[in-house]
């Protein structure tokens, strides 16, 4: 998976269920168990989404790579990274 930490796209074993889940699915479970009730009370509903958003979409190194996958070119991916950090990724 291109543009993707590709050890997220490993699995893990989830031992209440005895069976191994891909990385990403148990790690948002784990979250969503532990967290999900007191989000809004610690005022972290923000940061836990934009965690998901890295979990669905990628990171910026993830980016870049993709970047670079689809242009061969350094500069492109020093220009996407300044663009990105002036837009902010966090909407």
């Amino acid at each position: 998976m291109a543009g993707r930490a590709l050890w997220l796209d490993g699995k893990l074993m989830d031992l209440g269920k005895q069976e191994e889940l891909p990385a990403r699915a148990l790690i948002r479970e784990f979250i969503e168990w532990f967290l999900g009730d007191v989000l809004d009370e610690l005022g972290t509903r923000a940061e836990v989404e934009y965690a998901f958003r890295i979990l669905d979409e990628g990171n910026s190194a993830d980016r870049q790579v993709k970047v670079f996958e689809q242009t061969g070119d350094t500069k492109a991916v020093v220009d996407h990274l300044v663009r990105e950090t002036r837009e902010g990724v966090v909407e």
